[in-house]
């Protein structure tokens, strides 16, 4: 299929099977787990962007690999709007009915659907709490995506996002509305970015409290091609979408996620390759490649898990355990998302961080004292150019920017 995508809709490879997972991982949900040990089990959640410069076809690969997840919210949403007529019918009689005569009111319709393009955090929880198998949030630009951390609040949708890839429970208590708990949350996260804004994901200190961590990037060497005008072979994707809805129909049970444990042979190979990996991690200087082999011991297992239910897709074959082949293609697959975590990062490294800023941002840096001062005095220098107090305060707290010695004081670090 990937090959097929490559040459009959020329797809590169590298953004397909990054798709591809990624479709999978959101079918798959919180139907399936893999234990480490009693106390470690993962699921399959991925964070996933694909890199690209415009004209090259970065979205696309998304788009085909997610279609058939969307058909079945839109096959979903169908049978919304009906239940959602029935039920307004329903309720307007029951209102007439004399309270004495009433039963219980009628349970209003919700849509159950996977996909989410534009949200706030507090409806994404909603989405997930009415669908028990997983949310996928499918954003064209990753950098729109990170730029609405801080529409609503100064940080709690990035902390909400860094908690969720580690799976951690989700807790709301709005007032006038219903709390809300999803103890194991299976939300993903997969967008698009051109190499000339690739420095934007490192805003908000998102390169230093391992945000770019926990994502896996997809960025070969492509070119922007002219048109084709060969009819496209629709077929290609037709074996993909059966293979999610086999996905899809894996069972939800009410005590769990179904557990699978990895064969001897697949647990030797993921024992030995952690080996080597920490001796990585502890020969490597860099923090941020620290935190993405780190990271890496968390996918290699997904992976594995995710490519354990593919095979089951094709061969039918009982879903218990993780095999030795599931873990081998892990391990390749690891090693590539590594080599692209560096590119990523050499990128990343080659600017500075004042490069990042706005012409209004460079011009208060400047006018800053190259001694340390006060929030009072940063603050007046900072209004006499327009920046408000509030985006100042927040402003100051970026660490590749500011140090801060003591309460209340701050230095320039560039």
């Amino acid at each position: 299929m990937i090959n097929n995508a490559q040459t009959k809709l020329r797809f590169a490879p590298d953004w397909t099977a990054t798709s591809l997972l990624y479709a999978a991982s959101a079918a798959i949900g919180r139907a399936l787990e893999i234990q480490h040990s009693p106390d470690w089990h993962e699921g399959p959640t991925l964070y996933a962007c694909l890199i690209g410069a415009p004209g090259t076809g970065k979205t696309h690969p998304l788009t085909k690999a997610l279609k058939p997840l969307n058909d079945h919210d839109n096959g979903a949403y169908q049978l919304y709007q009906q239940e959602l007529k029935d039920y307004k019918r329903t309720i307007q009689n029951w209102k007439k009915l004399p309270p004495d005569q009433r039963e219980t009111e009628p349970d209003k319709p919700i849509w159950n659907h996977t996909i989410v393009s534009d949200f706030t955090q507090e409806a994404l929880i909603k989405v997930h709490s009415e669908n028990p198998r997983s949310t996928a949030v499918h954003v064209d630009e990753l950098k729109g995506f990170f730029k609405n951390f801080t529409r609503y609040n100064t940080g709690g949708v990035q902390e909400f996002f860094l908690s969720n890839w580690s799976r951690q429970a989700i807790q709301t208590d709005r007032k006038g509305s219903d709390p809300i708990k999803i103890d194991t949350p299976s939300i993903g996260v997969a967008g698009t970015i051109q190499p000339g804004i690739l420095d934007s994901l490192a805003d908000q200190d998102r390169s230093e409290n391992g945000f770019l961590h926990r994502f896996l990037f997809a960025w070969p060497e492509v070119q922007a091609l002219p048109w084709d005008t060969t009819p496209q072979d629709g077929s290609i994707f037709f074996q993909w979408h059966i293979i999610i809805k086999r996905l899809l129909e894996l069972p939800l049970y009410d005590g769990g996620p179904k557990i699978l444990t990895y064969t001897p042979e697949a647990k030797t190979m993921l024992f030995n390759w952690q080996r080597a990996n920490t001796e990585k991690i502890n020969n490597e200087t860099s923090e941020y490649l620290r935190g993405i082999w780190a990271k890496l011991e968390v996918y290699i297992q997904r992976l594995a898990l995710i490519l354990q239910a593919l095979d089951h897709t094709r061969t039918g074959k009982p879903l218990s355990t993780v095999e030795s082949t599931a873990m081998t293609g892990a391990i390749q697959i690891v090693h590539y998302y590594e080599q692209m975590a560096i590119k990523v990062y050499q990128r990343l490294g080659t600017s500075s961080p004042l490069d990042k800023l706005s012409t209004l941002e460079h011009t208060v840096y400047d006018a800053l004292p190259e001694e340390s001062f006060t929030t009072a005095q940063g603050i007046l220098i900072a209004t006499q150019y327009d920046m408000p107090q509030r985006t100042f305060e927040r402003w100051i707290k970026k660490t590749t920017l500011f140090n801060k010695p003591k309460r209340g004081h701050y230095e320039k670090l560039q």
